[in-house]
């Protein structure tokens, strides 16, 4: 298997005028092809600007980012963008679909900026959204579906571009709890069927034991690198107690 992610010695510092403040503070993190992988970390643990420089949203301030071998901090803007596009999906908490457009129609959409036919994207984006289970709401409008319903047409937009890596931030952040055991499961038969690779950002233990892996941030840093629970690895332990450990045995802040 392949690598589709390699970060090395990533940096991010954002300048607040007189003040800088570090976000990363050296991550390394190599995430193999048809992994699932949770990203977990307290609120200012830095999994936020881990999820955007992975998904070419902002770029690192120092260190080395390989997207499917590709040298991701070499790339200029049209390059990024051609890159997010072409390999990435994104799944957010917010549906951010648009509300003017058919669950269809908001599928089509990110295929319409690659270029790619009328007829070919309609196929796609047809596949896509029977593939999350919504085949027969296709010519629905967004008002006209439940949070768990627009969050799979969101998972189907992110699918139908065929990407390398899913990111997917919170994304049952804004449904129930029985809605998003569903949406967490169709995530697995997804992974489990086509070896999708997919990091999904969480603060929820819970949710992370849906991964493969499970690595915890605090404080700029990988403090907890291991395979989640749900797959045979050890249980969770709390954030802090992670970070406690990792400071007793001198990782640097």
């Amino acid at each position: 298997m392949s690598n589709i992610v390699e970060l090395e010695s990533v940096h991010k510092v954002y300048d607040m005028g007189a003040v800088h403040v570090p976000a990363l503070r050296g991550i390394d993190l190599t995430i193999t092809e048809g992994q699932f992988t949770a990203i977990m970390g307290a609120s200012g643990s830095g999994k936020s600007t881990l999820l955007n420089i992975l998904g070419c949203l902002d770029p690192a301030t120092e260190g080395i980012y390989r997207l499917d071998g590709q040298r991701v901090d070499r790339l200029d803007e049209v390059e990024l963008a051609r890159c997010r596009r072409s390999k990435l999906g994104f799944v957010f908490q917010t549906f951010n679909l648009l509300h003017s457009d058919t669950s269809l129609e908001n599928v089509e959409l990110p295929m319409v900026y690659l270029g790619i036919g009328r007829r070919e994207r309609r196929r796609r984006a047809r596949a896509a959204l029977e593939t999350v289970g919504l085949a027969d709401r296709t010519e629905h409008m967004p008002w006209q579906l439940s949070g768990g319903q627009q969050q799979r047409v969101a998972l189907a937009r992110a699918l139908a571009n065929q990407p390398r890596l899913l990111l997917a931030d919170e994304p049952t952040g804004n449904l129930d709890s029985k809605t998003s055991e569903e949406m967490l499961d169709l995530l697995v038969r997804l992974h489990a069927a086509g070896g999708l690779t997919v990091a999904l950002v969480t603060h929820d233990p819970d949710i992370a034991a849906y991964a493969h892996r499970v690595v915890i941030l605090h404080d700029g840093l990988v403090v907890h690198d291991q395979p989640s629970p749900a797959k045979g690895g050890p249980a969770i332990p709390h954030i802090k107690t992670i970070a406690a450990a990792a400071e007793r045995e001198g990782a640097p802040r």
